[in-house]
């Protein structure tokens, strides 16, 4: 373990003081390479070794290693706002003793590059509004071909822009959104289309540079595992993991779901993090010791660490110069769980404030390499304040940059090889090295080079000679060549392999993606599909997702027979199981992607399950709850929403019929919200009204599980008002559990009645702030909503005061002219934006009047109230904007400008959007995630909601913050006075 303390200087209360006593941070000038490298900390049985240094490197975001393992860095000499003055370095070892000691610049004069990847002889470079190819065609180490293969990157800040050049285990290359978006196309091929990647990261073909948007977005790096499982990383997300592909959820236009990465983290989104440093000056809103800006996320592959380190995933978090390290390990469902590697402490962290990893790989040496971007600052001026944006020296320390190594203790470095000069069958060989990097440049050269007598080898490595590493790469290798026969892919198709091991699932489930890119005439032989289907029912999740998504791509007679079968792998609950298929929502919206026009015929499935019934008034099977998400689109069809109704009104009956309410109850809700989604309200046959009345039954009965009475409760938000009316008014009184009350609001909302728009506003008077944020949800819905609330506040019964400041703009906007106008002149300030001056005015006020110590225990009632609708502190609150735990580490006038000002500086991905469908009705909150069929928002509450981009009339922009303006007028001083002391004692 290197344990150094700081030459010349010492940690004071997080100020660097200096031999003279002095503790301005100026007289502080970074550490040289060797002294820096003392100061790190690394777990036990580990060392670190400084590779290169200043003037060797400087200002490294990224690494990369060729086919003779020489190592290429992007280098960021112009970030943040300098001129076109980046450069690719390419660092070699001339006397073998594993440490580079010679030094030369390929390029220069680019614009911020964030990465490079060698290919075809040449390498690669991101460097937005372009993805670059660039070689050396006279052989004198500088480039002289420089070719744009890809354009149309945004420009963002230069800190998030596309990055994470990587190479795929399928022999694509991929890359990172890095949060700046585009419109990607390849120049070369102008009749193309371009390709949006909005919230999306990108891929493409290293031959033909074919874009492709995937599953995303990752800010700043990304990597796969070994069997190709993709994870992504966001700032303050450090870890997330790739479980669908957006292509699979617009299979079905009708599905709203449009997540396809899962956070994975067991410690939590914005987890805690253990700095040594002393705290940095920061900018924004987030605490210094949860991450804040993680990046360079990777996956250890080196094939020397042991047990549990190796296959580790490892972020950088620059801020507070750390290297956090997770444990990947099995989840409850296709996804995997990052479970924290180090308690209390972390992996690598040092005290020197100038340490800033922001980049680690694992090298064809088997070591974990970090780039050290080793300066005072590393912060965009878009991110600090205007006042004070001119006076920080963003530049300080630029001509600076260290690579380290991680070796464990006793491990020997590997021997390099110049993978170049092997013969294509030594390449055979070496996809099955314990070395990812060399695994994968092995593939790289295979491919490149098209060698048809290296098939036979590659062939027996396919069929499992080599181990299962080495099976997957083979037959990825052989199919990117086009050389795969069907008999190797059936072979990796054995369903016993699954029964094997981990490694032989991985086999099994990578053979599965490479049969959706065949033609039909492999994958839609008899036999073929009738082993897929057996694998829909493996105790693997992964498997199981895999196995779903390929039958949905049929089209086949055989494959519509499977749908049924591979719903029910999805949704049982197998007792000794090594998954949990009952609840999982992505093997559920794997399901229901590929199942566009055969909805009715999977509830008919679901239907006959011996798993769907449940005991009376408990809550529905899990097989009950994916048939309900079937009914949901199968009525939302409009062409055939009539049909859908009548058939699947039939399979409630006999669902009825075996005294299954609960399950006739779930089923017929999804159908009536699906008719509702297309337009039409339920036909009035006598089916409905006998489901009716069974919701009215489970909705008042007390002793019912409440799950069964909100469904019931959704129901009832369809039907006729006069069978609703009791068991809904019942449901709103004060006695009744919040969760009921917001459910009954819900269904007024969706009722056409005019009573149901009085009964909303008559409980208004007794309701808490909870349940009056559902009431005003509920009022966004009706058409009479607004004006209904205009005469309220009108009348004195409605106090605007009492309006959620977070909503004010939603009802404004959802108000016709007149009424808009009511609604503007009653809620005043925080209606809309106001400019920034009087912002400012607004805050210094406060800061004048604010109390010099509050109660933090009336503190927690005003977050409670106030600000828990859309933060989280202590545990407590939603997840909608930035998590509050650390931020009492901010200074009181910090935080009172983020309360007060919340647009003063809005951190991306916090902006409020506002959706008016074609019914008239408005949501509001944060775009989560979309596709090209739909849109995801998440508003207040945490509540989420998916739309059709088809039902959708309007979408924009505020402009601002979700945050509202306008909080003083609900917040008095002696109330903020009380919230930051909560804030600050929370831990």
């Amino acid at each position: 373990m290197i344990i150094g303390s700081m030459a010349c200087a010492v940690l004071l209360g997080g100020a660097i003081v200096a031999a003279d006593g002095a503790t301005e941070s100026e007289t502080y000038a970074g550490l040289p390479p060797a002294a820096s490298a003392r100061t790190i900390h690394i777990e036990q049985g580990f060392q670190v070794e400084l590779v290169a240094a200043e003037p060797l490197v400087a200002d490294p975001v990224s690494i990369a290693w060729d086919a003779a393992g020489r190592m290429w860095l992007a280098e960021m000499a112009d970030y943040p706002t300098g001129g076109p003055a980046g450069r690719i370095r390419r660092l070699e070892d001339s006397d073998g003793d594993g440490f580079p000691d010679r030094a030369s610049i390929f390029v220069a004069g680019l614009a911020y590059p964030t990465s490079v990847l060698p290919l075809r002889g040449g390498i690669l470079v991101a460097a937005a509004p372009d993805i670059l190819f660039l070689e050396d065609r006279d052989g004198d180490g500088v480039a002289d071909e420089r070719r744009v293969v890809l354009t149309g990157f945004g420009l963002g800040t230069t800190q998030l822009r596309v990055n994470g050049l990587i190479w795929g285990i399928d022999g694509r290359v991929y890359a990172a959104n890095g949060r700046s978006d585009g419109q990607v196309r390849n120049p070369s091929d102008p009749a193309a289309a371009a390709v949006v990647i909005s919230r999306r990261d990108l891929r493409f073909d290293p031959v033909t540079f074919r874009p492709e948007a995937i599953a995303g977005p990752s800010q700043f790096g990304h990597d796969f595992d070994a069997w190709g499982r993709r994870f992504l990383s966001w700032n303050t997300i450090h870890v997330r993991q790739e479980v669908l592909s957006p292509a699979d959820l617009e299979r079905n236009p009708k599905l709203t779901r449009t997540e396809t990465v899962a956070a994975i983290s067991d410690h939590g989104d914005s987890a805690r993090v253990y700095p040594l440093a002393p705290p940095p000056r920061t900018y924004n809103n987030e605490p210094t010791d949860h991450f804040n800006a993680s990046c360079g996320l990777t996956v250890e592959c080196g094939g020397i660490f042991p047990t549990p380190y190796a296959g580790s995933i490892f972020v950088c978090e620059p801020l507070t110069g750390l290297v956090h390290r997770d444990e990947l390990v099995a989840g409850d469902g296709p996804q995997r769980v990052a479970r924290r590697g180090e308690h209390g402490r972390e992996f690598l962290a040092s005290t020197d404030p100038w340490f800033h990893p922001v980049f680690a790989r694992s090298g064809p040496d088997g070591c974990l390499y970090v780039a050290d971007f080793y300066r005072e600052t590393v912060e965009h001026p878009e991110y600090v304040p205007r006042e004070i944006r001119a006076s920080v020296d963003y530049r300080r320390g630029s001509s600076h940059g260290r690579i380290y190594r991680v070796v464990p203790e006793g491990a020997a470095r590997q021997a390099v090889e110049d993978l170049s000069r092997l013969s294509s069958e030594s390449l055979v060989d070496r996809l099955a090295s314990p070395n990812g990097r060399v695994r994968e440049t092995a593939q790289r050269l295979l491919l490149e080079r098209g060698d048809a007598s290296c098939t036979a080898r590659l062939e027996a490595s396919a069929g499992g000679s080599a181990g299962a590493l080495a099976r997957v790469e083979s037959l990825w290798t052989l199919h990117r060549l086009g050389r795969l026969r069907p008999e190797l892919l059936d072979a990796a198709l054995d369903p016993a392999l699954d029964t094997v091991s981990a490694a032989g699932e991985r086999v099994v489930g990578n053979a599965l993606l490479i049969a959706r890119e065949l033609p039909a005439e492999v994958t839609s032989r008899p036999l073929f599909v009738a082993r897929v289907e057996k694998l829909a029912g493996s105790p693997d999740a992964e498997v199981v997702r895999d196995a779903v998504l390929l039958l949905g791509d049929l089209r086949g007679d055989a494959a519509r027979g499977a749908m049924g079968a591979l719903a029910s792998a999805a949704a049982r609950t197998a007792p000794g199981a090594a998954r949990k298929p009952a609840g999982d929502a992505w093997l559920l919206a794997a399901v229901l992607s590929g199942s566009s026009g055969r909805e009715t015929a999977l509830v008919r499935e679901l239907a006959a399950l011996p798993s769907f019934g449940s005991p009376a008034g408990e809550a529905c099977s899990a097989a009950a709850e994916a048939a309900r998400a079937a009914a949901e689109l199968a009525g939302a069809d409009r062409a055939s929403a009539a049909t859908a109704e009548a058939e699947v009104l039939r399979v409630v009956v006999e669902i009825l019929s075996r005294g299954d309410a609960a399950g006739a109850v779930t089923v017929g809700e999804g159908l009536a919200t699906g008719l509702a989604r297309s337009g039409r309200a339920p036909s009035g046959v006598a089916e409905w009204n006998r489901l009716y009345e069974e919701a009215v039954r489970a909705a008042t009965d007390a002793r019912a599980q409440i799950g069964l009475r909100r469904r019931s409760l959704a129901l009832l938000g369809r039907a006729p008002w006069d069978s609703a009316q009791s068991a809904v008014q019942s449901a709103l009184r004060p006695g009744e559990p919040l969760e009921l009350q917001l459910e009954a609001a819900a269904a007024l909302g969706n009722q056409s009645a005019s009573d149901a728009g009085k009964l909303l506003m008559d409980v208004w008077p007794a309701a808490t702030p909870a349940l009056r944020g559902g009431i005003l949800a509920a009022l966004l819905r009706r058409p009479d909503g607004m004006e209904r609330l205009a005469d309220a506040i009108d009348a004195r019964s409605v106090n605007p005061r009492d309006v959620d400041p977070g909503r004010r703009v939603a009802l404004v906007r959802a108000s016709a002219a007149p009424v808009a106008a009511r609604l503007t002149a009653a809620f005043g300030s925080g209606s809309g934006p106001s400019d920034a001056a009087q912002r400012s005015r607004v805050v210094e006020s406060y800061l004048k009047e604010l109390p010099a110590s509050g109660d933090a225990a009336t503190g927690a009632a005003v977050f409670a109230e106030r600000c828990a609708s859309c933060h989280r502190l202590g545990g407590e609150g939603h997840d909608v904007g930035p998590d509050l735990d650390g931020a009492g580490k901010k200074t009181r006038e910090e935080l009172v400008a983020s309360i007060l000002d919340p647009n003063r500086s809005t951190a991306a991905g916090f902006t409020a959007y506002v959706v008016t469908l074609r019914t008239g009705r408005v949501i509001t909150g944060i775009v989560r995630s979309e596709t090209s069929s739909a849109v995801t928002l998440r508003g207040s509450g945490g509540v989420e909601e998916g739309v059709e981009r088809a039902d959708i009339d309007t979408i924009a922009s505020t402009g601002a913050s979700l945050m509202p303006e306008g909080l003083e007028a609900v917040i008095s001083p002696v109330s903020l006075a009380d919230l930051l002391e909560c804030l600050r004692r929370v831990k």
